[in-house]
């Protein structure tokens, strides 16, 4: 078992309570990325069904639906990616290499 996948029941002291974080859940499959002067803006996103209709025909297709936008400053965004670099290299270190059509065209440029 990981180390972040224990049951945080068995470390509590006696009597002691859980309490669920009161914070909003939001899933995002896209995000988006803009850069202005010292601060940075992400746009996190997903796919939405959505049926475009005329007179002759139905058309089942997806749009964009933000979810998200989370503001921080460039130097947050620093130790944010350290933070995940460290997370994603121990995720590939017990588990393989992960592929996306993203690292792909990255690796394919070089």
């Amino acid at each position: 078992m990981a180390e972040n996948d224990r049951n945080p029941e068995q470390d509590m002291p006696a009597g002691a309570m859980i309490e669920r974080v009161n914070a909003p859940f939001f899933y995002a499959s896209t995000i988006q990325v803009a850069v202005a002067s010292n601060d940075v803006s992400m746009i996190f996103a997903r796919p939405h069904p959505v049926v475009m209709r005329n007179a002759h025909e139905e058309i089942h297709g997806a749009t964009s639906e933000a979810v998200a936008i989370v503001a921080m400053s460039i130097q947050n965004i620093k130790d944010l990616s350290i933070l995940l670099g460290d997370l994603v290299g121990k995720y590939e270190d017990e588990f393989g290499v992960i592929q996306t059509e993203y690292t792909q065209a990255r690796t394919a440029k070089k």
